[in-house]
């Protein structure tokens, strides 16, 4: 995915700002920038368990993964299938 690159660099790139304004004794500044990066962390971790989901329902020609369903023996959508028809009652 390419967010995931490119928020992978704005991480780079804030980690180094941050190394640069604690040498620069503006901690202040580096703790508002780290708490920026911080969210950037979580915003990539979203994104990677959003591909993660993709690529699990997902083959690799793009179709959408099918399993069979215990209970009415019919053909699903692996994220379609609830509790009850896998015989969860």
């Amino acid at each position: 995915m390419k967010e995931i690159g490119e928020i992978e660099l704005s991480i780079q790139g804030g980690t180094e700002e941050i190394e640069a304004l604690g040498e620069a004794g503006k901690v202040e500044e580096s703790m508002e920038k780290l708490a920026a990066v911080e969210a950037l962390k979580g915003l990539k971790g979203e994104k990677e368990k959003e591909l993660q989901n993709l690529n699990e329902t997902a083959g690799a020609s793009g179709h959408q993964k099918l399993r069979v369903c215990e209970t009415c023996v019919s053909s699903r959508p692996s994220d379609r299938i609830s509790g009850l028809d896998v015989g969860l009652r």
